[in-house]
């Protein structure tokens, strides 16, 4: 099928005609080529009002002492700027080129020139490439955004996925990752979708059809954080009817996505089994969305455990599993379903929840417990669960340089900087002049790791300094000729230095060294 567009009046259909001929700097800065007054009866619609009333709400607009009821403030100001005057908070709406968000737009567009409200409106459009027509929606939204003076920036997205993986929960992610960035570059502080009851609604049946558990049931919230972006859904209790009616009594034009009417895709063909449902039981929406509201509840009620079981728990190298031992094994997952999404941004499988746990609680003492999941690694060490990142492998030659005064080097193949600081019991400076390399361990080392102390292996001392085995390989050895002077993670080797002749060395400068790994 197609990409359609729906009209009020052939009047309307010459003007969208008209605005789709946007110049190529529109598209690219979001600058209008025109403007036009946004319908002044569209904020008079009972549902238009409700929506803006919702998104004020949601973002915690009005002042906490304005009774119910009341008008919006004449001024928005962000939270995050402590409210002050003239911090206007900055809204985006995610704009698709769709009928809901482009009642968004238009409402929200409405509600700013109203000038009963003031904040920075903008609107972001992500192009997947999935469709032909992408190009045409993309230079759609570009020219509403103009006729209504709404800056607008779109971004392209590559989608790519793994075997197996779902094209839609592909495309969502790389959307909101994209929307993200955007908001980030432009300070946009909180993110408008027009998601709606019916969404909610198939959210939550394709989530139970999947076995989510209780955070999945919950479906999607009216506002949830980011990475750092508060993002708003104010209509979750509005049907997808009310929106349609809206925009067709004010006239707005949207773009219909063809893939929308495609029954490969999961949602598309729950659509088209709801009709059924609604004949036997009419009012199943209200229904599930009340079943979605509990389960919201429910959700933030094992947040909030969580949260505290994480607190209790969680120290700077990772998780003491004598704490998760105590605790039931329901909460253990709960605990760790919670540490690796805060660690990695995205939530862990209800597999891998349970393999870990069989690893971490039923494996040997002896045993070296490593859990993949994408990108990380889970390893166990001396009564810690600890997360480091996936780095391939670490460099197996030599790496020559030279110092020249710097006070950090990083080292990008080693994932590490090194740190000079001054220091009178130190190396001389005339020794870190000469040819340096970096090397990895190759076995037979030794260091003094005080003056006067006898030598060890570096396994040795590396245990002794705690440094996990998986760390070890990305340690790397400073040599100066024949002579080892720095092992990182444990400090200079004092050999060479409590045989040095002062006389020698004189008044020279002298210096620690230090090794500060990446973080992850």
């Amino acid at each position: 099928m197609n990409a359609s567009w729906h009209m009020a009046s052939t009047r309307r259909q010459a003007r969208a005609a008209d605005a789709c001929r946007v110049d190529d700097r529109a598209m690219r800065t979001g600058v209008a080529v025109s403007a036009v007054s946004v319908s002044p009866t569209l904020l008079d619609s009972p549902l238009a009002q409700k929506a803006a009333r919702s998104l004020l709400t949601r973002a915690a607009f009005l002042r906490p002492d304005m009774p119910a009821g009341s008008e919006p403030v004449s001024l928005i100001t962000d939270p995050e700027a402590g409210g002050q005057a003239g911090a206007l908070l900055s809204v985006a709406v995610a704009l698709s080129g769709g009928r809901d968000s482009m009642v968004l737009l238009h409402v929200m567009a409405a509600l700013l020139r109203s000038q009963e409200a003031a904040f920075e409106l903008r609107a972001f459009h992500v192009h997947h490439g999935l469709s032909p027509h992408a190009d045409q929606w993309l230079e759609f939204c570009a020219a509403e955004c103009a006729r209504l003076s709404v800056p607008f920036e779109a971004h392209r997205v590559a989608i790519q996925r793994a075997g197996g993986e779902s094209l839609e929960a592909v495309a969502r992610e790389q959307r909101y990752t994209a929307l993200g960035d955007l908001c980030r570059r432009h300070g946009v502080t909180a993110l408008m979708t027009a998601h709606h009851q019916d969404d909610q609604i198939e959210t939550l049946l394709l989530q139970l059809v999947r076995g989510a558990g209780v955070d999945g049931l919950a479906a999607m919230g009216p506002q949830r954080n980011l990475h750092g972006i508060t993002l708003l859904r104010p209509w979750l209790d509005v049907p997808r009817t009310a929106i349609e009616a809206l925009a067709r009594q004010h006239g707005i034009t949207w773009v219909d996505d063809e893939s929308n009417d495609d029954p490969r895709f999961a949602r598309n063909a729950l659509r088209q089994w709801l009709p059924g449902l609604a004949a036997v039981h009419p009012g199943y929406r209200s229904g599930i969305a009340r079943a979605a509201a509990h389960l919201a509840e429910a959700s933030e009620l094992l947040e909030a455990l969580a949260e505290a079981d994480l607190r209790a728990a969680l120290t700077p190298r990772g998780l003491r599993l004598d704490h998760l031992t105590a605790l039931s094994m329901p909460r253990r997952k709960l605990l760790l379903r919670r540490w690796v999404e805060q660690r990695t941004g995205r939530p862990p499988s209800a597999a891998w929840i349970v393999e870990a746990c069989a690893q971490l609680f039923g494996a040997s003492i002896e045993a070296q417990v490593a859990v993949r999941l994408p990108g990380w690694v889970m390893y166990r060490y001396r009564g810690l669960a600890m997360l480091a990142r996936e780095r391939g492998e670490p460099p197996d030659r030599p790496m020559a340089g030279a110092w020249n005064g710097e006070r950090k080097t990083h080292v990008a193949p080693w994932h590490g900087t090194l740190v000079f600081s001054p220091d009178p019991a130190g190396v001389p400076e005339s020794w870190l002049r000469q040819p340096l390399e970096l090397r990895p361990r190759a076995g037979a080392e030794r260091i003094a790791v005080a003056p006067g102390a006898h030598r060890r292996g570096l396994k040795q001392a590396w245990q002794d300094a705690g440094i996990a085995p998986w760390e070890r390989l990305w340690m790397p050895l400073l040599w100066q000729g024949g002579e080892l002077l720095f092992v990182a993670g444990i400090g200079l080797n004092h050999r060479p230095l409590d045989t040095l002749d002062p006389v020698a060395v004189g008044k020279q400068p002298r210096w620690r060294i230090d090794w500060i790994p990446d973080p992850d």
